[in-house]
């Protein structure tokens, strides 16, 4: 119970958002897979908190209460514009095991007809091997394939906080916008201010920062080390094609430093939604 009302809480009051810690420049000698979601209890921590959340923001939403996070807030804004254009279904990169589906739905009374998540193919398997109920139209899938037209038009893809974690974050805009998606949302991204090239880099952090409260005091220490690839801004804005125009962008975070360059990498936090305009 204590661990759940700690999740709780977190939810509700959550702490002021920053641009991500402990980064630091790759190093050509160390390994750059890291453990990431392979590591058993992070995939089931992933799985744990989504069902946490399915039960909560369902309590929070049939009591007409709205938590007062700028992600929540903005996501919400996200689905009413793509709802205003006849877009019912969701296709998102690095979903998790369903987390922002279950709190999305939970405030827009079922209005989505399916909700296509991507992820690792060991949080796929894990899910499968768990035999999580998927509500109808989530589907999971473990890698990229072809969209239809006629689907991809009715389409808002979404990548939060997960395409720098990616191996070519560009190669994975680029394909978003080949696929003709109707939407297509970035959010929780962090792009460097200046440079013209990507920068590799390794983030290190606690377990217990992808599940508060969820998982065990012991795993919560558990250190993680992921590689993630930070994209220039001006260069990911100049992936977008011409039939594709930018319906807002918004700054996510303060200005962050990734420990031991010189001369300094900066970057920070942002969030863009693009819209398909033929």
């Amino acid at each position: 119970m204590r661990s759940r009302l700690r999740s709780l809480y977190r939810r509700l009051f959550p702490a002021p958002e920053e641009p991500l810690r402990g980064i630091f420049p790759a190093d050509s000698n160390r390994s750059a897979s890291g453990p990431g979601y392979a590591l058993e209890p992070l995939l089931d921590a992933k799985i744990e908190q989504a069902m946490h959340q399915q039960h909560e923001y369902a309590a929070l939403a049939a009591q007409h209460v709205i938590p007062g996070t700028r992600q929540l807030f903005q996501n919400l804004y996200v689905i009413d514009i793509a709802l205003k254009t006849g877009v019912l279904n969701v296709y998102e990169t690095g979903g998790a095991a369903g987390n922002w589906y279950h709190i999305i739905n939970s405030y827009t009374g079922g209005v989505l007809q399916t909700w296509t998540i991507r992820e690792q193919e060991a949080l796929v398997k894990r899910i499968q091997h768990k035999n999580i109920p998927l509500p109808s139209g989530v589907s999971f899938v473990s890698e990229r394939r072809a969209i239809s037209s006629g689907e991809a038009s009715k389409t808002l893809y979404m990548a939060q906080g997960v395409l720098q974690y990616l191996p070519d974050p560009l190669d994975e805009l680029r394909w978003a916008f080949a696929q003709g998606f109707r939407f297509v949302y970035l959010t929780r991204t962090p792009v460097l201010k200046h440079g013209a090239v990507p920068f590799a880099a390794m983030q290190r952090h606690l377990l217990g920062d992808h599940a508060p409260g969820i998982v065990s005091p012991a795993q919560e220490r558990l250190s993680v080390e992921i590689p993630l690839t930070l994209v220039p801004e001006a260069l990911l804005f100049q992936t977008c094609p011409e039939n594709y125009t930018v319906v807002f962008k918004t700054v996510e975070s303060d200005d962050g430093r990734v420990k031991h360059t010189e001369p300094p990498v900066f970057f920070h936090d942002i969030g863009v939604l693009f819209k398909k305009t033929d």
